[in-house]
């Protein structure tokens, strides 16, 4: 692999040691993302820099990921320091992003940041609101087979919504429930994260999401849909069912 990567980077006129440097920036990087799952942040912090210095190409990804646990692990301790290490790597990208998109990227979530109060682990469900309207199903569901789902959503709470993919990142998933009340979690889909931008107060976003039948092994099933919302570590409790369809579906025989 080396060996191609290296034919690759002479024909384009790239220094073969670059290589060596971005392999270095790299297992940095990975160090980083390792400390963070084990939640040792102040060493994914170190490994993060260290892999952005190492680097001789722009890492806005990486960036925001330091920008996003700085962000969390400050509003979590309290620690200034680490809240103004965030805003700086963001107010960079804001200025000298590579791409209107990251560039827009980061003033959205400086302007979370600027939300006071607000963490990107809500811990606090009673600043938490949402709103679900225009939800679109299809006439039909059968059974193993998937369906698409298309609703709007708005953020009526006084925290912003964290979006894109991280370790406490909120969760959309639809649902069943019997007319009993009972849950059929065995039909949980695949979670819907929001976009990276995520949602500010009083924004509104349409979804498209997808939707998996009831397990029909048992029989014919008479469920309802629900909307579901789901953050790591914190219990949301009955306003995480943010929509309850009032009618039923059959699916099956």
């Amino acid at each position: 692999i080396r060996e191609r990567a290296e034919e690759a980077m002479a024909k384009a006129g790239i220094p073969v040691a670059e290589l060596d440097v971005e392999r270095e920036s790299l297992s940095l990087e990975t160090d980083g993302d390792s400390a963070i799952h084990n939640r040792i942040y102040g060493l994914a912090f170190e490994r993060f820099r260290a892999a952005i210095a190492a680097s001789k190409s722009d890492l806005p990804g990486l960036e925001f990921r330091l920008a996003r646990y700085l962000h969390h692990e400050g509003a979590e301790t309290g620690n200034a320091a680490l809240l103004a290490e965030a805003r700086s790597v963001l107010e960079d990208l804001r200025k000298n992003g590579r791409s209107e998109l990251d560039r827009e990227l980061a003033s959205r979530r400086l302007a979370a940041m600027a939300i006071e109060g607000a963490k990107p682990l809500m811990r606090d469900v009673g600043r938490f609101g949402a709103e679900i309207s225009d939800v679109v199903l299809p006439p039909s569901i059968a059974p193993n087979t998937s369906f698409p789902i298309r609703f709007k959503i708005k953020n009526t709470g006084l925290d912003p919504w964290t979006g894109g993919s991280w370790q406490f990142a909120p969760e959309l998933h639809a649902r069943w429930r019997t007319t009993e009340g009972e849950v059929l979690e065995d039909a949980r889909p695949p979670v819907q994260l929001l976009p990276p931008g995520g949602l500010l107060p009083g924004e509104e976003l349409e979804i498209f999401m997808i939707g998996m039948p009831p397990s029909t092994r048992q029989g014919q099933v008479i469920a309802a849909l629900e909307i579901v919302w789901e953050q790591p570590w914190t219990d949301y409790g009955d306003r995480a069912i943010l929509w309850s369809n009032s009618e039923t579906h059959t699916i099956g025989k």
